[in-house]
């Protein structure tokens, strides 16, 4: 039997030409690397990678991946997920293959625009050009398309919390999906906030600044200077100091002063 051990599509944490983003979940929980595990990864939200438009765009974008054989007759097969992972011959050595590079045949970036996808791999191999397929294993991820790699208030330096976050992306992503420009993803988040109606939002400007109070998931979050989705259409001269208001539920508020999470200044 074969089977998937561990997939890493973050496998350069310097880079995000070739692979994916350094991410978290949110303040308090960061995102293992390799994203899927075996017995560990379930729901596709287990397995996060976030890719950007520009960053990618024309290169080549690979996975790691490392399966497993309980068949000590196995030495050679074929891999592939259908559509998705392109084919590459595998070598298992004591029942290993360690851990192997896979291209990705459509990468979540392709397309040029923004994205959020919950994909189903399943996973085949077979013995030689002239054999068929089987499959053998099912994996299930999240897959995020951004415009760029994120810039300030964010941060791609690995292990720190500035880096981009799911909690915020699930959001994002759906507001501005198939946004290829940030002014459209502006434009289609703008729209979103608004339609939450005053129930959920409230501003209020005080010395030009502005305070939210009572949103899941703040404006200031969600418009993009973070996650390279868009880009906030507020106006002029609006700051706002965003914190979580409870590390256990995706509630924030947005106040003037404090010891903020982010800072991010709206223009």
């Amino acid at each position: 039997m074969i089977t998937v051990e561990a997939i890493t599509f973050n496998h350069d944490p310097g880079a995000a030409t070739h692979d994916a983003l350094n991410i978290r979940r949110n303040a308090s929980q960061t995102v293992h690397v390799p994203e899927w595990r075996r017995f560990i990864s379930v729901n596709p939200e287990d397995s996060p990678a976030v890719y950007a438009v520009t960053a990618t765009k024309g290169n080549q974008v690979t996975i790691m991946v490392s399966l497993r054989s309980t068949d000590p007759g196995t030495a050679f097969v074929e891999v592939r997920v259908e559509h998705h992972v392109k084919a590459r011959a595998v070598n298992f050595v004591n029942g290993s293959t360690g851990t192997v590079a896979f291209e990705l045949i459509d990468p979540p970036a392709a397309h040029g625009y923004v994205a959020i996808r919950d994909v189903t791999w399943h996973w085949e191999y077979r013995l030689g050009p002239h054999h068929a397929w089987h499959r053998f294993d099912t994996t299930r991820h999240r897959l995020y398309a951004v415009l760029t790699v994120p810039t300030a208030p964010w941060h791609q330096a690995p292990l720190n919390t500035q880096l981009p976050w799911t909690d915020v992306l699930d959001y994002a992503c759906r507001w501005a999906e198939g946004a290829a420009s940030a002014d459209m993803a502006a434009a289609l988040v703008t729209q979103a906030v608004y339609a939450l109606g005053p129930s959920i939002v409230t501003y209020v400007v005080l010395a030009a600044a502005a305070r939210i109070t009572a949103f899941p998931i703040s404006t200031a979050l969600i418009l993009s200077s973070g996650c390279a989705v868009a880009s906030a259409m507020v106006p002029t001269s609006i700051a706002a100091t965003v914190r979580r208001s409870s590390p256990a539920s995706p509630t924030y508020s947005a106040v003037t002063s404090g010891n903020p999470e982010w800072v991010l200044g709206l223009d």
